[in-house]
């Protein structure tokens, strides 16, 4: 979370909860998010941990943007939580997501093509009738580096494979 200036907020059974934008507000929280998302996913692939089914990990990951409402819980381990609706989208843009893609919703859609970053919208999903909750899959556009991994690292990964 660090090198993208995001933050964890909690792991909750196999879920990893994190936000950007929170406690700092910074106008490039979508692609902080975006960029992390699609890092862990390259990070997942490397390590070529395996299911006790033999099937490759996959996992999903959900990404939406809008108000929350934060406060500090527990009196002995004092931890910030988030609440209110759109905490609940982006729960939704996790659980109902693709496996190994990275899902965003309408609204971090629409963030992401105001700023022109460099990602690359591949497919909608209506989920609902509920125009907040349809998903946009992402990746990487052809020539942005990862902050993370360098393109030689790739290279010499893939020929120990």
């Amino acid at each position: 979370c660090d090198i993208y200036k995001c933050y964890k907020v909690e792991t909750i059974g196999d879920c990893y909860f994190c936000c950007s934008g929170c406690p700092n507000v910074k106008e490039n929280h979508a692609e902080d998010l975006v960029e992390m998302a699609l890092d862990m996913q390259e990070a997942i692939r490397r390590t070529g941990l395996k299911r006790p089914d033999g099937e490759e990990l996959q996992f999903r990951i959900g990404i939406h943007s809008g108000p929350v409402i934060a406060g500090v819980v527990g009196a002995k381990c004092p931890r910030m939580h988030l609440f209110g609706v759109n905490v609940q989208i982006a729960e939704e843009m996790e659980q109902g997501g693709v496996p190994d893609c990275v899902n965003v919703s309408n609204v971090t859609r629409s963030l992401l093509l105001e700023r022109k970053a460099p990602f690359k919208l591949i497919t909608r999903f209506d989920e609902a009738d509920d125009p907040r909750t349809d998903m946009y899959l992402i990746e990487r556009q052809e020539g942005f580096e990862s902050r993370v991994f360098k393109p030689e690292e790739v290279q010499v990964a893939e020929a120990k494979f």
